[in-house]
């Protein structure tokens, strides 16, 4: 750590806390990043982004290091480290992590969400036949055999990335119908290596040796030698709980400046109780926490 105490401190690096970063640091604000996963959130989970603006195409992976590569020019601290908790003592909002203890006037959380699961699932499994990150481990199942758990956006983002890569996709969809913009379903037709299942549940998962080899349903065993699972989010914020900041499902409450109940915290992307989850949104949001603090500060 190269200091101990900021103006700003951003939890998290994904495009919301990159973008606020890049902000605050322009105008001169000193700002750090603490991220405890790889920077660039949920854009690393994008084989493709076609929908921001001023981009045609672009992987999220090239995405993410383009935004990391501006913060990193204009030398913002970054902090790798797991947040356990915030504690505010005088104003001061004191960021506890694994690696020691920061302080600042003001916090901007984005720590996003991360991948829902089934409850019966044994979280060990990941990595071990069960993935959340089609183009983080679908390299890992060329000429496979493969299941994707799902109906909406990311399921079918990763259907159409995995069946360029496996031997065959299995869609299993609980509804009759698929959630996802027509605009993804319209390439679902031209795939030959495609099964779709509707209306299929699932019951439990098949393990062998400790990796999972199949999906258990209401319509049967479904061998594989890969499984992904999209069925949501959960919003990252159970280290703010004492803040009091969270509505029932979890998310961020916050008025239109993105400040939180409490004074100098901030929630900014997916974390933030809102209506739409938008890579787009997400740096709008990021902008406008960004600006509003440079106003306070300037006063």
């Amino acid at each position: 750590m190269n200091q101990t105490h900021y103006d700003v401190i951003i939890i998290g690096a994904g495009a919301a806390g990159l973008t606020a970063a890049l902000f605050l640091k322009r105008s001169s604000i000193n700002c750090c990043i603490i991220e405890g996963g790889a920077p660039g959130g949920q854009m690393l989970k994008s084989p493709l982004i076609e929908n921001y603006p001023g981009v045609s195409k672009i992987s999220g992976i090239d995405l993410a290091k383009n935004m990391l590569n501006q913060v990193n020019e204009l030398k913002v601290d970054y902090v790798a480290a797991e947040v356990q908790s915030i504690k505010i003592e005088d104003n001061i909002k004191n960021v506890i992590t694994d690696k020691g203890t920061l302080g600042a006037e003001n916090i901007i959380i984005a720590t996003g969400r991360v991948p829902r699961t089934f409850d019966f699932l044994n979280p060990t499994f990941e990595g071990k036949g069960i993935s959340y990150c089609a183009i983080c481990d679908g390299p890992l199942y060329k000429n496979k055999d493969v299941v994707v758990i799902g109906q909406g956006d990311s399921a079918v983002e990763a259907v159409l990335y995995l069946s360029s890569l496996a031997k065959s996709v299995t869609l299993i969809c609980k509804d009759d119908y698929l959630k996802a913009k027509d605009m993804y379903q319209d390439h679902l037709k031209y795939l030959d290596n495609l099964n779709i299942l509707y209306k299929t549940n699932v019951i439990d998962f098949k393990e062998e040796n400790g990796i999972v080899v199949g999906v258990e349903t209401n319509k049967g065993i479904i061998n594989s030698d890969g499984c992904f699972i999209f069925i949501g989010h959960t919003p990252a914020s159970e280290v703010f709980s004492n803040l009091n900041i969270t509505n029932k499902d979890g998310y961020i409450e916050t008025d239109n400046n993105m400040q939180t109940q409490v004074r100098g915290v901030y929630a900014i992307g997916d974390v933030r109780c809102k209506k739409v989850f938008q890579l787009t949104t997400a740096v709008g949001d990021a902008t406008t926490a960004a600006v509003n603090i440079i106003k306070d500060l300037s006063k």
